[in-house]
């Protein structure tokens, strides 16, 4: 077991490492900060399910707030998945998740939306292809695509496209 990843520890390996997890803290610290703890917790590694549910909870607070705009987002799994490949860092867990949907989305919607873009009363649909996420937008009570945007994640330059 290396430094790197003591504490992070596959769930089918846990009864197992269990001892050698106390050899090895026994190794990193004195034995009178080791009297000082109570308990030592084992995290476990995130895996792409738990990914894809904490995408969903972030997804979900961003949804709240376009509501009280009588907005509506719609998120398919390929614009997950691609929000997963720009935020998944093993050693990281779920931290950049937030901050990918803020700037990957949030941002986007915003800044459409303040140039007039996206309107009150629309529903927002964002899909994914390969590293971009794709966003169109309908008018509730038309159900008319009204533009198609490109996030073009390398150079944070979004284009419609018609």
């Amino acid at each position: 077991m290396s430094s790197s990843n003591i504490g992070f520890i596959d769930k089918s390996k846990m009864n197992i490492l269990e001892e050698d997890l106390t050899k090895e803290v026994k190794k990193y610290f004195k034995p009178e900060f080791l009297n000082r703890l109570d308990e030592v917790i084992v995290f476990n590694s995130l895996t792409q399910d738990d990914l894809y549910r904490i995408i969903d909870l972030q997804l979900n607070d961003l949804r709240d707030n376009l509501k009280k705009k009588n907005m509506l987002l719609r998120v398919s799994q390929s614009a997950k998945k691609v929000l997963l490949l720009n935020g998944a860092h093993r050693e990281w867990g779920a931290r950049p998740i937030r901050r990918i949907i803020q700037d990957d989305i949030e941002n986007i919607i915003s800044y459409k939306f303040l140039k007039g873009d996206l309107v009150e009363e629309s529903i927002i649909y964002i899909t994914g292809k390969n590293d971009q996420l794709i966003f169109k937008s309908n008018l509730k009570s038309k159900n008319k695509t009204k533009k198609t945007l490109k996030n073009i994640p390398s150079d944070r330059k979004y284009t419609p496209v018609k």
